[in-house]
């Protein structure tokens, strides 16, 4: 009965230890296809990128006339503060 015992846990063993190689072998690791640009490093991201912050400055400097406008005491048109606040 003992050797039964060590017969088959001797044979379960080698059963679980061949099986993993005889396994299919894992796919090749295959190189995703690589972007012809990235964002933000080409010369006309670079440029649009350059007009919105163009653009930003000139929107806070109106901004900041207006308030410079209503702290002095001059009149300033509501629509004015509406579009550039847009």
């Amino acid at each position: 009965m003992q050797w039964t015992k060590l017969l088959t846990l001797g044979a379960t063993i080698a059963t679980l230890s061949v099986t993993p190689a005889l396994a299919a072998p894992p796919p090749p690791y295959i190189n995703p296809p690589k972007q012809e640009k990235v964002a933000g490093t080409s010369g006309a991201s670079k440029l649009d990128k350059a007009a919105q912050i163009e653009a930003l400055r000139r929107k806070e400097q109106k901004i900041q006339r207006l308030i410079d406008d209503l702290e002095a005491g001059r009149p300033v048109d509501p629509s004015a503060v509406d579009r550039a606040l847009k």
